[in-house]
């Protein structure tokens, strides 16, 4: 009877330990094995969503609108900037105050020329004070698209007015990290931490809007 229980402690003591070894050992392995490791584990679907968006949206027919979604893991996000605008700007975003603005300035040497809007998936994302009220969103890796349409702005993305997209769209997977910034959509106590979002788009005439409504650009 006792060799009976020994032996099934054993087991047991061997399965959490493997269990701990498990937990350990992934991340690693996506470190050193990337996109192996994406396509074994299924860890590329932020990067696979962010890549069906830019597709939806470069293929809209003029007038046309569809529902889409993306995928984000804690703490990243994706912005896009507007063609001819330096900065992507979410006013009033910045612990709700109306007076705050969370600036993405655009990155030229990530491929995001004046002459297009660009998309950029954002890992990492969090806010630096640039003084007077302004906040820099900096990000620790960048990914960043060009497309060939002018983005509608502004937009309101609680749909009450309180806050701001300017010269873009701003999306972002809230995470324990105070650094992580609001987004205009929901609320300051609220934040989202879904993983996946859902995302409407629209295109008139050369402009495509990236919203959380049925309607991005104003008829």
């Amino acid at each position: 009877m006792w060799n009976k229980k020994s032996l099934a402690l054993e087991t047991l003591l061997r399965l959490i330990i493997v269990a701990v070894g498990i937990i350990v050992i992934l991340p690693i392995a996506k470190n050193w094995l990337g996109p192996i490791a994406s396509d074994i584990f299924g860890w590329d679907d932020e990067k696979k969503s962010f890549d069906i968006l830019v597709e939806d949206i470069s293929r809209l027919d003029d007038g046309e609108g569809k529902s889409t979604s993306i995928i984000l893991e804690g703490g990243d996000a994706i912005v896009g900037i507007g063609s001819g605008s330096d900065e992507f700007r979410c006013i009033g975003c910045h612990q709700g105050d109306g007076s705050s603005v969370y600036r993405f300035q655009r990155l030229p040497e990530f491929g995001c020329s004046i002459e297009k809007s660009c998309i950029c998936r954002c890992e990492g994302i969090n806010w630096k004070s640039a003084g007077a009220g302004t906040y820099d969103l900096e990000c620790r890796k960048f990914f960043c698209k060009q497309i060939d349409f002018a983005i509608a702005s502004p937009f309101n993305p609680d749909g009450l007015g309180r806050f701001t997209w300017e010269n873009g769209f701003f999306y972002v997977r809230h995470s324990s990290d105070e650094l992580t910034p609001f987004n205009g959509i929901g609320t300051i106590t609220q934040p989202n931490y879904n993983k996946k979002q859902e995302v409407y788009i629209d295109r008139s005439a050369n402009t495509i809007g990236v919203c959380p409504s049925q309607q991005c650009i104003s008829s």
